[in-house]
């Protein structure tokens, strides 16, 4: 056991694991939050099933699946429920290593399958409505720079409310981006994103922040400020399937893979760790992508609103040297 000679309390537990977390692992703090999140959700279920508080060194394997079996109830869904037991099993391993538990009890823990969902995307069509109405809100220039940047390049939310004009290279075209963890890659830009990114920049208050995009309070932009832009503009676009900034993404890459792009070409641009992670777009039925790509490039239509700018998909190869 550790050197410590009192027994170590769950808050201290879980404070230390969201150090290490942050510290040694170099996680986002999203993740930090999840993981935390996660895990005051299981303190509190185990708090009603013992009918008391109990002690980390009391759970046990059959806690932990009777847990599960909670969030099975609750609608959770399997990749929701893998990524809670990926975080418990991380959480013991971590106690246990650091001499806190004599034994493990998540080591055991299985992961439920995971459901082979297609993730939900929007059709070209629902693009070029979805940028006309957030090209009427009270903020068109930002939001409009938001959202079709996102369509542009398939950034996740926090790396585009993240980008600084440290990293951002409008001469090259190309963006540095740290993604999650401390994976870190550059992203081409297109010329339409280039072009967004300076018709933003054409209007954008002058203040001493470092980042990109500014909020209409003069703060910087952050995650649920897009995800507000968006969830606005859905209805004054007629689209009904329920649309998140990782929609956008997904949008992005299952449009590229549609277009002809290859799956080590997209894994490349989205940042995934393994190419698996990427095969999702590939499940995309014919009729879908046929669907989606029908008008691309788009270059008979509307430039201000071209969320692809005539995009070349041999335009969107990462440069040399890209990890």
């Amino acid at each position: 056991m550790n050197s410590s000679s009192q027994p170590i309390g769950f808050s201290r537990a879980v404070a230390e694991f969201a150090g290490y977390m942050r510290t040694e692992k170099g996680f986002a703090p999203s993740t930090v939050e999840h993981a935390t999140g996660t895990l005051k959700e299981l303190w509190r279920f185990l708090n009603d099933e013992y009918r008391q508080e109990p002690r980390l060194q009391d759970i046990d394997l059959a806690g932990l699946r009777r847990y599960m079996g909670y969030l099975y109830d609750k609608g959770n869904s399997g990749s929701t429920r893998g990524s809670k037991v990926a975080v418990i099993k991380s959480f013991f391993t971590f106690l246990a290593r650091r001499g806190y538990l004599e034994k493990n009890p998540a080591e055991r823990l299985a992961r439920p399958k995971r459901e082979k969902r297609l993730p939900v995307f929007l059709t070209l069509d629902e693009c070029h409505r979805l940028l006309e109405a957030v090209a009427q809100s009270p903020h068109p220039e930002l939001d409009v720079g938001l959202v079709k940047l996102m369509l542009l390049t398939g950034l996740r939310v926090r790396e585009l409310t993240t980008i600084r004009f440290s990293t951002l290279d409008l001469v090259n075209r190309r963006i540095h981006v740290t993604g999650k963890g401390p994976r870190e890659r550059l992203v081409p830009l297109s010329q339409a994103a280039a072009e967004t990114v300076r018709a933003y920049l054409s209007v954008r208050p002058t203040c001493d922040h470092d980042l990109l995009f500014i909020d209409p309070r003069g703060r910087p932009a952050q995650p649920e400020y897009v995800r507000k832009v968006i969830r606005e503009a859905l209805p004054h676009a007629g689209i009904t399937k329920r649309v998140t900034p990782h929609t956008l993404r997904h949008t992005f890459a299952t449009l590229l893979y549609g277009a002809g792009a290859g799956l080590l070409e997209l894994q490349r641009l989205l940042g995934h760790s393994f190419v698996t992670t990427t095969e999702i777009y590939t499940h995309a039925t014919p009729q879908q992508l046929r669907s989606a790509v029908a008008r691309h490039p788009l270059k008979e239509t509307e430039e201000k609103y071209d969320p692809f700018g005539g995009i070349d998909p041999s335009e969107t190869e990462p440069p040399e040297g890209d990890a």
